[in-house]
């Protein structure tokens, strides 16, 4: 992930009035620079998701995270106000509604 194009992309859109930061994210496929990234910009409603069985649950506080399938999430529709998916470390993200 690209910190600054995101964080930029995410801060356009905050003053856009497109996102806000008490939505509801879920990013998809997402590790430590997602959960820095939106720390830093004081989002308050966030779930972290990605394959990684390592994870305990607690790694991404004070956000939650969640083992889910980028192809199969468990989620219902329009549970959440946004997502994320990470397609990889060195592009960028892709903000999308859900």
């Amino acid at each position: 992930m690209r910190y600054s194009f995101v964080k930029d992309t995410l801060v356009r859109l905050i003053q856009d009035g497109m996102l806000s930061r008490d939505d509801s994210i879920l990013v998809v496929a997402g590790a430590h620079a997602e959960n820095k990234l939106l720390r830093d910009l004081n989002f308050r409603d966030v779930t972290i998701s990605n394959l990684d069985e390592r994870m305990t649950g607690d790694e991404f506080a004070p956000f939650s995270w969640s083992f889910q399938d980028a192809h199969n999430l468990t989620y219902s529709d329009e549970q959440f106000d946004e997502g994320q998916i990470t397609f990889d470390r060195d592009y960028a993200s892709e903000v999308f509604k859900v």
